[in-house]
């Protein structure tokens, strides 16, 4: 099995995570990553496709190397006018354009009890496959900015970005938050979306799957929301109640990789050689965080391990051994 050959701080917390999902108490946090293998466009992939756009508007290139990928989405979107800009990631996200409607993956996750499925992916892979689990019960999601708190322990999908269904199209085209300005809505405090991670994080344990949890704008919530908790924990302890319970919350990373260098004549070398130190400061700085990390092996392009560690996770909660469903385990674009 893939969980045995892990380290042996991943186990434990393999442990520990599998625990939470038994007792219903735990929501999995899903990203991009595994919407890859499905052809859905990365985040980056996308702000290279509107690039690509809005330089075919102006007739020129763009140099966007001072922006950070917030800015750079704020200038297409700018550049092509809402109408053009809305147009080009309802195509990019076009189910009928060379996407599968779900993986294996998928519905290894939808079949484990977690008691909610949070996403800020923009696709419906993960309506998909619990339609096909379940067959004649369609799934209830939510979407930017309706996120309601009270559902949470309801098994319903949050998409907390936005969603893009072309059933409901005009609706939800509305809801994506891929810009700096719809960024600093979305997360401005008191928001909606601020009070549901607020409350995950705080009440549930989360696993990160997919997702990369050391990008700046989620290390900015986790601390965030880490703040609420002590402040929540020096009133309780001020007022004789608790102590608080500690949540903790579960990450699947791959180990960190050297840094890339450059050749005698400048060429740049990208390597796959693990970097245990780097490993290791990112996994304290996570636990500070209240965050546990699972690491798995694996390349820029194939994250099989990953996909294993889930199916184990899947035998290990529901006893079936597997699906009988081919897999894609190749990452595109990565």
């Amino acid at each position: 099995m893939a969980i045995e050959r892990l380290d042996e701080r991943s186990q434990e917390n393999i442990a520990n995570l599998l625990d939470r999902i038994r007792n219903k108490e735990c929501c999995a946090f899903i990203g991009a990553g595994l919407s890859r293998p499905a052809r859905y466009p990365s985040w980056l992939e996308l702000l290279d496709k509107l690039k690509a756009e809005s330089e075919n508007c102006l007739g020129a290139k763009i140099d966007d190397a001072h922006l950070d990928y917030y800015e750079r989405a704020q200038e297409y979107r700018n550049i092509l006018g809402i109408d053009n800009y809305r147009n080009i990631i309802q195509r990019e996200f076009d189910p009928e354009n060379d996407k599968q409607p779900w993986l294996p993956v998928h519905l290894y996750l939808v079949e484990m009890p977690f008691i909610s499925y949070i996403t800020t992916n923009y696709d419906c892979i993960i309506e998909n496959a619990y339609a096909y689990i379940e067959r004649d019960l369609a799934p209830i999601y939510n979407f930017y900015p309706l996120l309601p708190i009270s559902h949470l322990r309801d098994r319903q999908v949050y998409h907390i970005h936005g969603i893009i269904d072309h059933s409901r199209l005009i609706e939800t085209l509305n809801s994506i938050i891929l810009t700096r300005s719809d960024f600093d809505e979305a997360y401005a405090p008191g928001s909606n979306l601020i009070k549901l991670i607020t409350c995950i994080y705080t009440e549930l344990t989360s696993f990160f799957v997919g997702f990369n949890v050391r990008d700046p704008w989620m290390m900015r919530i986790l601390k965030s929301s880490l703040s609420e908790f002590e402040q929540t924990r020096k009133i309780a302890f001020g007022r004789g109640i608790g102590p608080l319970k500690n949540i903790k919350h579960y990450a699947l990373l791959p180990y960190a990789k050297k840094t890339p260098t450059d050749d005698h004549i400048g060429r740049r070398i990208i390597t796959e050689e693990i970097d245990l130190d780097a490993t290791n400061r990112e996994d304290e700085d996570l636990q500070s965080l209240g965050v546990y990390t699972i690491r798995y092996t694996g390349d820029s392009q194939n994250h099989t391990q990953l996909i294993n560690i889930i199916h184990d996770l899947y035998e290990a909660i529901t006893g079936i051994k597997e699906h009988l469903i081919s897999q894609d385990l190749t990452f595109r674009g990565e």
